[in-house]
């Protein structure tokens, strides 16, 4: 590599790139299971990736992957809920929404977060009694004033006179 450095030093920047991980351009590491050996690894990974579709909105044009459950606004991979975006394109499609909902809101879900026993407290009575903890202080209570909070301005002492400078024809600059 030192060779290689002495003799192109952008091509040496090139390979340290870490916009072009390695694995997109040595065949060394390409994935076996695409079948492909050309340069570019990801051609048949862009074959298989799914129906995209581009939707026109009020906030400009948005792209909807439905088979990766992702919108460039990214609402619905922040909720797990399809975005209006998505809407338009499932609908379009005739399908089911409920389909494109996130596990996270389904029946089953719900059911096993909460299929558990809660074990309720112990009534006041049954409380360990605290021992001699010292002396408790009462919260101090601060009354908020009414009316709008005044400026702070400066004091007179940090206030400096303005002192006339020089005269440059009709106008007066002041040192401030």
């Amino acid at each position: 590599m030192e060779e290689h450095d002495q003799e192109d030093k952008a091509a040496r920047e090139c390979f340290k790139n870490p916009e072009r991980p390695v694995q997109s351009w040595t065949r060394a590491l390409f994935r076996t299971n695409t079948k492909c050996d050309m340069l570019l690894n990801n051609l048949c990974e862009s074959f298989n990736r799914g129906p995209r579709v581009s939707v026109d909105g009020l906030g400009g044009v948005n792209i909807v992957d439905m088979k990766a459950k992702s919108c460039t606004c990214r609402r619905w991979e922040l909720t797990g809920l399809p975005c209006p975006h998505a809407y338009a394109c499932i609908s379009g499609n005739s399908e089911r929404v409920e389909d494109y909902v996130d596990t996270f809101y389904t029946i089953e879900t719900f059911k096993n977060v909460y299929s558990h026993y809660i074990n309720p407290t112990n009534p006041k009575d049954h409380w360990p009694e605290v021992v001699d903890c010292g002396e408790v202080i009462p919260p101090k209570i601060v009354k908020k004033k009414r009316g709008r909070k005044p400026k702070s301005r400066k004091k007179p002492e940090e206030l400096e006179k303005k002192k006339k400078v020089e005269a440059v024809g009709k106008a007066e600059k002041r040192a401030e």
